[in-house]
């Protein structure tokens, strides 16, 4: 043991010097203890090549910050330029090289503000290039010497991943004996608790769980390594497969992997509590975590050894609609419920009886708002635009269909293509299919019938013949409407009175859209906003908007408040400001050092969801299919969430942004048979 900590030590040592001579040899005496200078050219070019590191053009960056930290003296960017020269050569898979670049970087400026960021970078060049004890030696330098949250909370990560996949027993032990802090070795025990469970040696991990818990010096390790024992030492427990895109063989935070992390953070949480306080008598439950890697095949692969064994009760995931869908095709045939946090594509729940979405999909959303807009509001014409894009085009579509079939008259329908900004013939169509479809009729009296004959037909349906000869002395049209009110121009057919369409000058703006009641506007991005907006007061469209959950962006609607005040829109996600919310955040921040947010809420509720199901009876492959399928009015603190209408979610909140604030309206259900 001691044999591989002194190697580990030899190696960097040697590694560190020999790096430092090779490349600094001609400049010995005027390396780090040049003054450092205010350059104007490297500000400039440090700023060029930010924006090439932005835009992806990771070897033009690297080149544009190479030109700054070879220029001597020093400048006020040289670290600066040195670390991002670095990131830009990983984000090029040139990870040896960049590994070069960051330790000159640490022998020249040791005291640097970036030093805890070149750490991290080495360490996940190191695991690129599959040199996972060297990884693992830099992960625990940032946690010991670190101080920005996010950047540990990184650390933490891969360091246990790293822990848990490639180290063996030999090398946790060296790597512990390295740690600067009590809090990083005890860190390593837990995870070298975790493994050796997992390998089979119950009685080891439990003994260095127990030591762990027994430590007074970090409370929240110790309650960690205590539930640790708790699962350990439970003999009745079912598991729980949580397939996730972790990418765990991709060390930089992409959006999906930071998504993923965050509601792994929510379930986790659920599952500890819970066994925590299920008592010795209750089903503990144990979670065996996959990562999809955000790919159908090695989604699939996950999920095949969970089918095999009949202790996996449940599948959480994946969160992706595509990997979902490829998932669940091997579901079926083992009767394994599988739940989607997130997944939103239409049809997925149809692929098996055993399939279940937390989130509503596309279909529900568009049938939702179409119920609020005929059964709530009591609209009855109304008008849709939408661009040419998915999802947007399923929600309108959806939001028609229901319509109609409630009884509603779509007065007109307009699609265009997404990223448009001028949308002027669109806005023309629509006053155009307004006005056809809010068109008034007058009596044609130039006709082949008499002015008598017609006066003595109205006289049949009771008008009077002063009426009519005070309005044609006016050199007023009589029109349908004043004779009859709304069936006006019914009646007049039916007593077979010639009648005459009355042109409207719909290019004449003064002229407002009245027909439609409501125009839904399912946005694909927030940047419609403005431009949907703005045209309908242009275009004089006195309609409400109701939209989608692409409305939930109060920077653009403060941007448009003007035009944009009143507008109602769907959301599946709304953070009740309850005490029993802040409740939980409270705990959530003691365990995990931040808030919850909306990827942890999701997460959580589908596990509380499923642990609640647990508790009640739902141990087993059999059961909780069924129970799933009847979950009527589940309050989550995300949302409410209801299964019974073909295993879908289909509760929404609706919100109302007015006097530049965003309010909930309510919650809303959609029903097939309302």
């Amino acid at each position: 043991m001691q044999a591989l900590v002194d190697s580990l030590r030899k190696f960097h040592v040697c590694f560190f010097t020999f790096l430092f001579c090779f490349l600094f040899a001609a400049s010995a005496a005027t390396n780090a203890q040049e003054r450092i200078v205010y350059n104007d050219f490297a500000e400039t070019q440090f700023l060029i090549g930010t924006r090439q590191f932005a835009q992806k053009d990771f070897a033009g960056a690297y080149s544009t910050f190479q030109k700054i930290f070879f220029q001597k003296p020093y400048n006020q960017r040289t670290t600066a330029a040195m670390l991002m020269g670095a990131k830009a050569l990983y984000r090029q898979r040139q990870y040896y090289p960049s590994v070069q670049l960051l330790k000159n970087f640490l022998n020249l400026f040791p005291s640097s503000l970036y030093v805890e960021d070149a750490h991290y970078t080495i360490g996940i060049d190191e695991y690129a290039l599959s040199s996972y004890l060297d990884a693992a030696q830099e992960m625990l330098f940032v946690l010991d010497h670190g101080a920005e949250r996010r950047t540990l909370a990184r650390a933490q990560r891969l360091l246990e991943n790293l822990v848990s996949e490639f180290l063996s027993s030999d090398e946790i032990a060296a790597l512990s004996s390295l740690s600067h802090t009590k809090k990083t070795a005890l860190l390593l025990s837990l995870y070298d608790a975790e493994k050796k469970w997992e390998a089979g040696n119950a009685k080891e991990a439990i003994d260095e769980a127990k030591r762990v818990s027994s430590q007074q010096d970090d409370e929240e390790l110790a309650r960690q390594a205590q539930m640790l024992v708790s699962r350990f030492e439970v003999k009745g427990f079912v598991k729980i497969g949580v397939i996730l895109p972790l990418m765990h063989k991709q060390p930089e935070l992409t959006r999906e992997k930071k998504l993923a992390e965050e509601m792994y953070d929510g379930i986790t949480f659920a599952v500890d509590a819970y066994n925590t306080g299920i008592g010795e008598s209750g089903t503990k439950v144990k979670l065996d975590v996959g990562d999809s890697e955000h790919d159908p095949v090695t989604a699939m692969n996950v999920v095949q050894p969970w089918l095999a064994d009949s202790g996996v009760v449940a599948i959480v995931g994946p969160i992706f609609s595509n990997v979902v869908s490829a998932a669940a095709r091997y579901v079926s045939p083992y009767r394994i419920p599988l739940i989607s946090p997130t997944a939103t594509d239409n049809g997925l729940a149809a692929i098996s009886q055993y399939i279940f979405q937390a989130n509503p999909d596309y279909a529900t959303r568009g049938k939702l708002m179409a119920q609020y807009a005929v059964l709530k509001l009591g609209y009855k014409n109304l008008g849709v635009i939408a661009p040419q894009v998915m999802p947007s085009s399923a929600m309108a579509d959806s939001f028609v269909a229901e319509a109609v079939r409630l009884g509603a008259t779509i007065v007109s329908q307009q699609r265009y293509v997404q990223g448009s900004t001028d949308l002027r013939s669109l806005f023309r169509a629509m006053r155009q299919d307004d006005a056809d479809f809010n068109a008034e009729y007058s009596v044609a009296f130039a006709g082949k019938l008499s002015y008598g004959e017609i006066i003595n037909r109205l006289a049949t349906a009771g008008v009077h013949k002063s009426f009519v000869d005070s309005l044609k002395a006016a050199d007023t049209e009589v029109f349908a409407a004043n004779l009859f009110s709304a069936n006006g121009k019914h009646i007049l057919d039916s007593l077979q009175i010639p009648t005459q369409k009355v042109v409207v000058d719909v290019d004449s703006l003064q002229y407002p859209v009245t027909a439609m009641q409501a125009v839904y506007c399912p946005i694909a991005s927030s940047d419609d906003i403005g431009v949907i907006t703005s045209q309908m007061i242009y275009y004089n469209i006195r309609a409400a908007i109701l939209g989608s959950d692409e409305w939930d962006d109060l920077n653009e609607l403060d941007l448009n408040k003007r035009y944009a005040d009143g507008v109602i829109f769907s959301s599946d996600r709304w953070n009740e400001d309850s005490f029993a919310y802040h409740q939980f955040a409270g705990r959530f921040l003691a365990a995990t050092g931040h808030l919850p947010n909306d990827n942890v809420l999701f997460g959580y509720d589908t596990m509380e969801l499923l642990l609640h199901l647990i508790q009640h009876g739902g141990t087993s492959r059999e059961a909780l299919p069924r129970m799933l399928a009847q979950v009527s009015n589940y309050q989550g603190f995300h949302s409410r969430i209801s299964l019974t209408e073909d295993r879908v979610n289909s509760w929404l909140t609706l919100l109302q942004y007015k006097r530049g604030k965003v309010s909930k309206i309510g919650e809303f259900e959609y029903k097939k048979n309302p």
